[in-house]
């Protein structure tokens, strides 16, 4: 790896451990008309559009960062806001969109916070409403309205590069874009996944659940998968997974997963199992319920397996930035 690149990953990003928003929440949030954008998981049909501008009045950026955020988390959005003024993300081309699930699986909030992220939404213009749901029934409360951002944002976006990050993660825009930049500039490929690489297995045929694999690398990730107390033996894998600070990929790579019948499928089977499957409050508990039963928690390694699925399929040389 040139060096020039590898100074650029070393001073990407730095995170702070900040506090969640409360899971108070809306069944149907209340949205203004005007200001604020609204996406759901596009049909088939859909899936064909070409990328288009976010705004028409904008040229497209080259960077567009999804914030999974809690609509309560008022201050944190704040926060952010400043940081990516202060750290150069409108000068390094990256637009930043705070991303809300439209409705809520249970506990409605009240009608004055209903109304105070309409008025958010409205002032900013950077609030989207994808169509998943908030405050799920078990650990993985961002799964849908991530998969929905991941299906509608590279369809309508016409960005150079896709990222993901949550609103507990602090990322220096002006280190990401020219850590991008370098990227762009030094791969022989249109696809390529940019994150905190971790190698994991998935149990197939909509198990929903990552079976082994860690930080140890694919070598690792293979021991655990072929481990009989693991009982990893029916998983694909091992696969390189994007993590939750911050994942990217190159804009060819995201639109191909946003068209992908596979990906369309998982959230569909994901989301009829949250209305019908088992709750649970924790990873290792999740992980005892019947295949039938068990719902979508792992949000970065089902997303990354369905990357890992389309590049699989479309039999695409892949490039992985492993961030330090």
């Amino acid at each position: 790896m040139p060096q020039s690149l590898l100074a650029a990953l070393l001073v990407i990003t730095f995170w702070l451990g900040l506090l969640y928003g409360r899971g108070l929440a809306p069944r149907d949030m209340a949205l203004p008309r005007t200001s604020v954008r609204q996406f759901g998981v596009p049909s088939a049909a859909a899936r064909g559009t070409p990328a288009a501008p976010a705004r028409d009045d904008e040229a497209p950026p080259f960077i567009l960062l999804g914030v999974i955020t809690n609509p309560l988390s008022f201050e944190l959005r704040r926060m952010l806001r400043d940081f990516a003024v202060l750290s150069g993300g409108q000068a390094g081309g990256v637009r930043t969109e705070f991303v809300v699930g439209n409705s809520y699986f249970k506990d409605p909030p009240t009608a004055e916070q209903q109304a105070a992220v309409a008025a958010e939404a409205a002032a900013h213009d950077d609030v989207v409403f994808v169509n998943g749901r908030e405050k799920l029934p078990h650990v993985g409360k961002a799964t849908e309205k991530s998969a929905a951002w991941w299906s509608t944002a590279p369809l309508r976006s016409a960005a150079a590069i896709f990222c993901k990050t949550d609103d507990d993660s602090l990322i220096h825009l002006g280190h990401l874009s020219e850590s991008l930049q370098a990227v762009v500039r030094t791969l022989g490929t249109k696809h390529f996944i940019y994150s905190y690489i971790r190698w994991r297995g998935w149990l197939p045929f909509n198990r929903l659940q990552a079976c082994g694999g860690g930080w140890g690398g694919p070598a690792d990730a293979m021991r655990q998968m072929e481990d009989p107390v693991n009982r990893c033996e029916l998983a694909e894998g091992p696969f390189p997974q994007g993590t939750g600070t911050l994942t990217c990929m190159s804009g060819e790579l995201a639109r191909l997963l946003a068209q992908e019948p596979h990906f369309e499928t998982f959230q569909q089977v994901a989301r009829a199992r949250n209305d019908f499957g088992t709750p649970c409050k924790t990873a290792k508990s999740c992980a005892t319920h019947q295949r039938g039963l068990h719902m979508w928690h792992h949000e970065d390694a089902g997303i990354s397996y369905n990357v890992w699925k389309t590049v699989m399929r479309l039999r695409l040389r892949l490039a992985v930035v492993h961030l330090p």
